[in-house]
């Protein structure tokens, strides 16, 4: 069982039961999870939703998203995460091990796994000895486990590439299973994914050229972190040794995290037009750090809030090419332009979009919703990779 899989079974078992009998929706199975996420989502809180549906058409459409299906599942997701612990979030989804194992029967695959000397494990989407790599570290605020949407839009991004690109050019994902907060706090992340980076270079013998960092929201601070490590080692995380002058192919950084302050002017002004809210992201950034709200600047705020590091911090990162999306509707938006920004001085490989209708991580929020097209993010995602193969 894997690190990440015992830390989340270890943190249920320590929720107390007033908080599970709070909790309306049971613990779901995979397969009912998978099957009825939407549903889940659309009932809880019932009232927020029925009145968003009843409104919608006489909303304010400068205020709130383009489509009422739109609106009515973001104020669903809203109600639903604003009304939950971080226990209870994870108390209604499966570990990341399990929605995996999941996405592998759906698709008729066999999983398979890196595992590393402390139980953590990476789980392939494709052949493990591809000649080139998408290291992938998922969003969900530190808190959340994998949702199977982050599967789904990956496998969907893979076959993408099918029309113009030669099968054996086509990347595979390497998608990491790291422990949760709070039951891990920072640096526990961290640590995880500087191992398996270590393991892909040491005992798969991949060079980092050959390797495209890329995470969304905490995945895409996650993905800050682990080349600010790179750049400038953290104490209580060890090291990663890399060759002199190697760099990644790239890094996709999708909506990050790169700023855990709520004051921006995207949370006013996108409040009612993205799925998170701020009350949210405060219980999972202290979580997280295990600090109250508002974070204390501290040692570790460089590699935590990497909108808040100066521009000087990223000069001796080992990439060139940084692609970073985000939606102009989502409440961090301010973070994800600053910290592109601080990238781009002294490094002309920096592409940013903040795409008009957009929401937090759109890419993975419109598979989620079936829309037919991702929006322009992934479009820019699968040219960006595209051009790189």
């Amino acid at each position: 069982m894997s690190s990440s899989k015992l830390s989340h079974q270890a943190a249920l078992a320590q929720m107390p039961l007033t908080e599970k009998l709070a909790f309306t929706p049971k613990l779901l199975s995979v397969g009912q999870y998978t099957k009825t996420f939407t549903k889940t989502v659309l009932t809880s809180p019932v009232t927020q939703t029925i009145l968003a549906l009843l409104g919608a058409p006489f909303r304010n459409r400068s205020t709130t998203p383009s489509t009422i299906k739109r609106h009515v599942m973001y104020t669903a997701v809203r109600a639903l995460v604003d009304s939950l612990t971080p226990h209870q979030n994870q108390y209604r989804a499966p570990p990341t091990d399990d929605i995996y194992a999941a996405y592998c029967k759906i698709h008729k695959l066999t999983p398979e796994s890196e595992i590393l000397q402390d139980g953590t494990r990476a789980h392939w989407m494709g052949p493990r000895n591809a000649k080139k790599i998408i290291l992938y570290l998922h969003g969900g605020g530190y808190v959340l486990p994998a949702e199977p949407y982050s599967f789904a839009y990956l496998h969907t991004l893979r076959e993408s590439l099918r029309d113009s690109v030669p099968a054996e050019e086509i990347p595979s994902v390497l998608f990491l299973s790291y422990d949760l907060a709070p039951g891990a706090q920072f640096p526990r992340q961290l640590i995880q994914a500087s191992a398996l980076l270590t393991h892909i270079l040491t005992n798969l013998r991949v060079d980092l050229s050959s390797i495209i960092l890329a995470g969304d929201s905490a995945g895409g601070n996650l993905s800050l972190a682990l080349l600010s490590h790179l750049a400038h080692p953290h104490p209580s995380v060890p090291a990663v040794s890399l060759p002199e002058g190697a760099k990644f192919l790239g890094a996709i950084l999708i909506s990050p995290w790169a700023d855990f302050s709520t004051s921006n002017p995207g949370y006013a002004l996108n409040e009612r037009k993205d799925e998170l809210t701020p009350g949210f992201l405060v219980k999972c950034s202290t979580s997280f750090l295990g600090t109250a709200h508002p974070h204390p600047v501290d040692a570790n705020t460089n590699y935590t809030q990497p909108a808040l590091a100066e521009a000087e911090w990223w000069d001796e990162i080992p990439v060139d090419d940084i692609l970073i999306t985000g939606g102009e509707d989502e409440i961090l938006i301010d973070g994800v332009k600053a910290v592109a920004a601080r990238l781009s001085k002294g490094r002309n490989g920096v592409q940013l979009l903040a795409a008009k209708d957009e929401a937090h991580e759109m890419p993975l929020l419109a598979t989620m919703l079936g829309e037919p097209e991702l929006g322009a993010s992934a479009d820019m995602i699968k040219s960006w990779v595209k051009s790189r193969l």
